[in-house]
């Protein structure tokens, strides 16, 4: 952001506080409410970028936002269109491992950035092996990147 700080939140920048919180196993409502804290600030500065991480964060500790002003309401069926990634056949977590195996991540990688234990994260590599119909961690990544599910 070129020198430009955020705002700080209560003593602490939001998304480190955030990020913090998630990792370490803080309730789920204190790093909800930090993660919220940093999505509204980062979004009132237009950091477009920020707010992805933000979002991206939120996902991998399954901790719900709520939606942006225009992305519909909580409860509301929100119907996006179909997908390269859902004519695959890969689950919104399937589509976040593959993000993370073609950034050349391992199992144990992998399951540390999301949160789950490795043997989860070897299942859906090898899941993802399976519908992608490629042999091995290199040709999905490749399949990813060419197919543009890098994220």
């Amino acid at each position: 952001m070129g020198g430009a700080q955020l705002p700080m939140a209560g003593g602490r920048r939001p998304l480190p506080a955030g990020r913090g919180a998630a990792s370490r196993g803080a309730p789920r409502d204190a790093a909800g409410a930090a993660l919220a804290r940093a999505w509204t600030l980062a979004s009132g500065l237009g950091a477009r970028l920020l707010v992805a991480e933000i979002d991206a964060l939120a996902r991998r500790a399954r901790i719900e936002l709520a939606p942006p002003p225009g992305r519909g309401q909580p409860g509301s069926p929100a119907r996006e269109p179909a997908t390269v990634a859902d004519e695959l056949g890969l689950t919104p977590r399937e589509r976040e491992v593959l993000a993370l195996v073609a950034d050349g991540r391992t199992n144990r990688q992998i399951a540390e950035a999301l949160f789950i234990s490795g043997k989860t994260a070897s299942v859906h590599v090898s899941n993802i092996l399976a519908k992608l119909g490629v042999a091995n961690r290199g040709e999905a990544a490749a399949v990813a990147h060419r197919l543009r599910l890098t994220g």
